[in-house]
């Protein structure tokens, strides 16, 4: 990830330069600078954004150039001695390491994980000076990156419309995040065992969402028998997983949201196990980022709720089915104001 590191970590270090006055270091021994004798002692600043803004060391250096770090071939990252954010010699920033390697994880998985874009106007490139400089504020916008159409962006969108067209569980998801968290702290995975409903919020929204209702094909590895028809080897077939999440000899009321059905029916507050919930398919082709998925879910549905009291905008959102490749929900608009539980 040559580029990655020429951008994100080399010239965003370069010309954002945050530090540009340095720390006053002294003098241990008397030297001569172009001419000039300096006694042991005395105190001075190396000015580091004389390096990184010299021309004759920099070409342009005012614009921002990320292949000035790539050697000619563009695949690996050329050594580069004059490129000094972290000052220079035995008393430079001891955390040099750890800091480009937090750069190098934070920006190259946002832009992996996001699609990046300019709010309602590009960034000011306007520097504000103090003893450490920085940008002026700025938004932008952030959109899920996926091939798959951002398919848990669309189940999140379905759990909070069905959540405000079901205030009865809304009631009862707000009473299990104020008794077990509190809004005091953002909940962690570790939370999960502690938020049954929560979690059966979660595993209805999957049910009866069911973005992908067609599945994908597969391929028979062996003749089979079913109900009394022969399938040779080699047969495509589709694992028509909705013929099972809205069957009502399975689920009571399929059409009704029900979270309750996924908590055990012995007076015990804990989530019952259901093998027919199968939204990420079934068998060794499942959807291997099913634990990946279940988490971002738990951990967005459970924070939003936890510090926020979201109700309906002007209407209620429509639960209508927008069928595709992906089943998705109208869009629809939600009030949300911070939460404080007393």
């Amino acid at each position: 990830m040559a580029y990655s590191n020429s951008i994100f970590v080399e010239e965003t270090l370069r010309i954002a330069n945050i530090v540009p006055n340095n720390v006053l270091h002294a003098l241990t021994r008397e030297v001569t600078v172009d001419g000039f004798k300096l006694p042991k002692g005395t105190a001075i600043v190396p000015q580091v954004s004389a390096v990184l803004f010299d021309d004759t060391v920099f070409s342009e250096p005012r614009r921002f150039k990320p292949e000035r770090f790539l050697e000619t071939s563009g695949k690996c990252l050329t050594r580069c001695d004059e490129l000094i954010p972290f000052s220079i010699g035995k008393r430079q920033c001891l955390g040099e390491s750890l800091a480009r390697m937090e750069l190098f994880l934070f920006i190259a998985n946002i832009f992996n994980q996001y699609k990046v874009s300019p709010g309602q106007i590009v960034p000011s490139l306007q520097r504000n000076n103090g003893a450490v400089v920085h940008c002026s504020p700025f938004t932008c916008r952030m959109e899920k990156r996926s091939v798959y159409g951002e398919t848990t962006s669309k189940v999140l969108a379905w759990g909070v419309a069905q959540l405000l067209n079901n205030e009865n569980c809304l009631d009862k998801l707000y009473a299990e995040l104020d008794t077990a968290i509190g809004t005091d702290r953002l909940v962690s995975v570790a939370d999960r065992p502690n938020l049954p409903y929560t979690n059966a919020v979660i595993n209805e929204t999957l049910r009866i969402a069911n973005i992908l209702p067609n599945n994908v094909l597969h391929a028979l590895t062996r003749e089979v028998t079913v109900d009394g028809f022969k399938l040779p080897k080699g047969t495509a077939i589709v694992p028509q997983v909705s013929a099972v999440l809205i069957d009502d000899a399975v689920f009571s009321e399929p059409k009704r949201f029900k979270p309750e059905r996924f908590l055990e029916q012995n007076g015990a507050n804990s989530l019952a196990r259901c093998d027919e919930l199968i939204p990420f398919s079934v068998g060794k082709r499942q959807c291997l980022g099913e634990s990946m998925a279940r988490m971002e879910l738990f951990l967005f549905i459970a924070n939003i709720f936890n510090q926020y009291k979201v109700s309906p905008g002007k209407t209620v959102p429509s639960l209508q089915r927008n069928t595709s490749a992906v089943v998705h929900c109208s869009p629809f608009t939600c009030r949300m104001e911070k939460r404080k539980v007393s």
